[in-house]
């Protein structure tokens, strides 16, 4: 099943749950206009295919779970206006891989668990204003292998359990001005071997339990500046 909206010049938003837990919708077509995807509003649908959200040059706002659990997509890229996404807008999405949010310049803040619990995802690219990650944005994606965040040159704050259970990582970089690390950000990483903060001359606080059943760490460097592990 197709929903075309492109032809609706004037939608401005689309409400919580319209298209949700439609089982045959394969692809949805929005208009430039968009400025918000309301909560749920395309949630469990399990055979989505394609949303693509670039031709939505007025998209604003993401909503909370919006295209949560949609089986199907492999790779998901926004527009650059996007200021806001809501907690698990895009969280258990079983076969998406790749998440580029790089033109998102007015992005500022990943909502809590916004890329948990998909199961393929194996890249993610954030623009450079990233100011905060916050909790479990992306836990539980065991194939996610690699993470650099030095581009990230506004980031200061790695929210609790971010990358939580993610199995299959073994390389994390952490952008040069990162202040915070939270509690449990990086636990039950089992592949994680190395993690190096020297760079970080603004690290002040790694919370608790932050490197807890990292089974295969084999080196952790911290920097001067350093004032508490939790």
């Amino acid at each position: 099943v197709e929903v075309n909206l492109s032809a609706c010049t004037s939608l401005r938003a689309v409400g919580a749950d319209v298209f949700a837990s439609c089982d045959a919708l394969e692809t949805v077509l929005f208009p430039p206009s968009l400025e918000e995807i309301g909560r749920f509003s395309l949630s469990h649908c399990p055979n989505l295919m394609n949303a693509d959200l670039r031709v939505c040059t007025s998209l604003r706002v993401i909503g909370t779970g919006a295209l949560s659990s949609c089986g199907a997509p492999e790779s998901l890229v926004l527009p650059l206006g996007v200021e806001e996404l809501c907690r698990g807008a895009m969280s258990k999405c079983a076969k998406l891989r790749h998440a580029d949010l790089r033109a998102c310049a007015s992005l500022r803040v990943l909502d809590v668990e916004i890329l948990s619990s998909c199961g393929a995802l194996e890249s993610v690219a954030f623009p450079p204003g990233l100011e905060e990650i916050r909790c479990r944005a992306l836990s539980n994606c065991p194939k996610l292998k690699y993470l650099d965040l030095t581009h990230c040159a506004s980031l200061r704050v790695i929210g609790a359990g971010t990358l939580s259970s993610c199995g299959a990582l073994e390389s994390l970089v952490v952008a040069a001005d990162v202040e915070e690390i939270g509690d449990g950000a990086m636990e039950y990483c089992a592949m994680l071997r190395v993690v190096d903060f020297r760079a970080c001359p603004s690290l002040r606080r790694i919370g608790s339990k932050a490197l807890r059943w990292c089974e295969a760490l084999t080196s952790a460097v911290f920097p001067p500046g350093l004032e508490e592990i939790g």
